[in-house]
């Protein structure tokens, strides 16, 4: 009887485990492709990781060099100032050097003038 029983429950449970295989196969193909679909993605993931990188980079080093254009005509126009200033300075200080001067020798002059004796002898 055991034999029968096999024989029995292989019939029953045969068209139920071929259609079990089938899915399990399908269950395969579904799984292969859905690997194939995510190396895929990764794949387009880390090419955008990568321009993405690149283009970060580019703005960044046009960022420092528009920094340092910058940073070159802040400190352009402050020794621009700061030769004006000297200019001005040196200026002022010719100019009352030659103020010192001429009030010196006005007074030179003068004292020179009233050493001078007077025409006929006459102080």
């Amino acid at each position: 009887m055991p034999a029968n029983r096999a024989a029995e429950l292989s019939a029953e449970l045969g068209p139920t485990l071929a259609l079990l295989a089938e899915t399990d196969a399908e269950c395969g193909r579904i799984v292969a492709a859905a690997q194939r679909d995510a190396e895929r993605i990764a794949d387009g993931a880390r090419e955008q990781a990568a321009t993405l990188a690149a283009d970060a980079q580019d703005r960044a080093r046009a960022a420092r060099e528009a920094a340092a254009e910058q940073a070159l005509a802040a400190a352009r126009a402050e020794a621009s100032a700061t030769v004006s200033a000297a200019q001005a300075h040196a200026s002022r200080r010719r100019a009352a050097f030659a103020t010192s001067q001429a009030d010196r020798l006005a007074a030179m002059a003068v004292e020179m003038l009233r050493a001078v004796p007077p025409p006929g002898g006459q102080a």
